[in-house]
């Protein structure tokens, strides 16, 4: 557990504590503590570090199901990837949610590999822009003419008390 007013963050930061107990196996904790540290140096948010740990906490509570049963980094592959994927996308979060899950595991091992943290990783462990979920396309941020000719309408203008917003409104 860390205590991130002792690692130099500014004042009392929100949340205070970085809890990495969660994490079963130590070495995916110790890698997680690693790359923490390092994109806290790089000045990520203390809440934006939060996220991230309870991402990776996720992906190690998958990593330790008996039916995936990676028990080093070595053993992590590409259908381990595919198979926490499918998880995620079966999760009943926004599709933005998903993405992060996934984003999170692929900066952990993107860091991992430029960094030479752990020489064990196989080249084959890694997400493509493909694995992540597509967003919805949003809706046009445009008002209906029917409502414009309403709001429009002079009777409708006249009503406004401040001629600043009648302005603001035309």
């Amino acid at each position: 557990t860390w205590d991130l007013r002792r690692l130099g963050l500014p004042d009392q930061p929100k949340p205070r504590w970085l809890h990495f107990d969660p994490i079963p196996q130590p070495w995916l904790r110790e890698l997680a503590k690693r790359w923490l540290r390092w994109k806290l140096g790089t000045g990520i948010s203390a809440s934006h570090a939060a996220r991230q740990l309870l991402d990776l906490t996720a992906f190690a509570a998958f990593l330790a199901t008996p039916t995936v049963g990676v028990n080093n980094l070595a053993g992590l592959s590409r259908g381990v990837l595919e198979r926490y994927a499918a998880v995620v996308a079966a999760m009943s979060c926004t599709a933005r949610r998903r993405s992060s899950y996934l984003a999170t595991v692929h900066a952990f091992l993107l860091a991992i590999r430029q960094h030479r943290w752990d020489a064990t990783l196989p080249a084959d462990a890694a997400f493509y822009p493909e694995d992540f979920p597509k967003r919805p396309s949003l809706p046009p941020r445009h008002l209906p003419e029917f409502v414009m000719a309403q709001i429009e309408h002079p009777d409708n203008l006249a009503r406004f008390g401040d001629p600043t917003s009648r302005l603001t409104t035309l």
